[in-house]
């Protein structure tokens, strides 16, 4: 036994096992200070603040008529009559004028206001310098609508403001003849090539009464309802037998892209 021991300390002893840890004493904690406790002063009592009013002023006075400073076009606006103002009602709103709710026509359309405009060659030498105007459907497309003896045209049919109000009463409708074509009207959207206008288009011409100058210019495309234009003519032309008036005949306001020679 004695043998075996010593062998497994020599065994041991060849491992190059590490030393045991050293004994150390029992650690020990010092007790925190004592400090003493936190006081907060109590607040001081500060005078009542004092706010002196404001100088009194005299009221601003315009030196000049501010309007001659501001763009045409609000002039316009803040100088319209009050009859103008109540023109400036939207489609929902202009078929809610009738007590059916719906307008005797409505349909899109390309309008003009006024016919093309003519130079001196134009006038003293039509033979040779008369040509037509063109202009394209899409770029005068707008929305009309007929009560009475009141026609208003807008952008869209969802417009909540007209372009257009005209008393019917005040102008002479005619369908122009599409193989003889009116020296005072636009060709619109030409064929390829031509100077005739296609025929699913139908041109309805307004006509002042006295000079019989083309006040507007309605055209139809009746690809899809070849009545459309005739109904339109013949909503325009019973308008002589009514006194339902809507709306006076003005010009609320300039359309984009339309043409204006009026």
């Amino acid at each position: 036994a004695t043998r075996a021991t010593n062998k497994t300390k020599e065994r041991l002893k060849n491992m190059n096992l590490a030393s045991p840890a050293p004994t150390v004493e029992q650690a020990e904690a010092a007790p925190a200070p004592r400090e003493a406790s936190a006081r907060a002063n109590h607040a001081l009592q500060s005078e009542a603040v004092q706010v002196e009013p404001a100088p009194r002023v005299d009221a601003a006075t315009p030196v000049d008529d501010p309007r001659s400073h501001a763009p045409a076009n609000v002039v316009t606006a803040a100088t319209k009559s009050m009859e103008q103002a109540q023109q400036e009602l939207g489609v929902e709103a202009f078929r809610a004028l009738s007590p059916a709710g719906k307008l005797d026509f409505e349909s899109y359309a390309a309008v003009i206001r006024g016919g093309p405009q003519k130079n001196i060659f134009r006038k003293c030498l039509p033979c040779v310098f008369d040509e037509r105007d063109f202009v394209a459907y899409g770029e005068v497309k707008h929305f009309v609508g007929v009560l009475g003896q009141s026609c208003i045209v807008y952008a869209e049919e969802t417009s909540q403001k007209p372009y257009y109000a005209i008393d019917l009463t005040q102008f002479t409708a005619l369908q122009e003849d599409s193989d003889n074509p009116d020296p005072q009207s636009w060709t619109i959207s030409p064929d390829p090539d031509t100077n005739r206008q296609r025929r699913s288009l139908v041109n309805i011409l307004l006509k002042t009464k006295k000079e019989r100058k083309q006040a507007f210019q309605f055209t139809f495309d009746t690809e899809d309802d070849p009545s459309l234009a005739k109904r339109f003519l013949d909503v325009v032309t019973a308008t002589k037998n009514t006194k339902e008036k809507v709306v006076d005949g003005v010009l609320v306001e300039e359309g984009k892209g339309s043409k204006t020679t009026m």
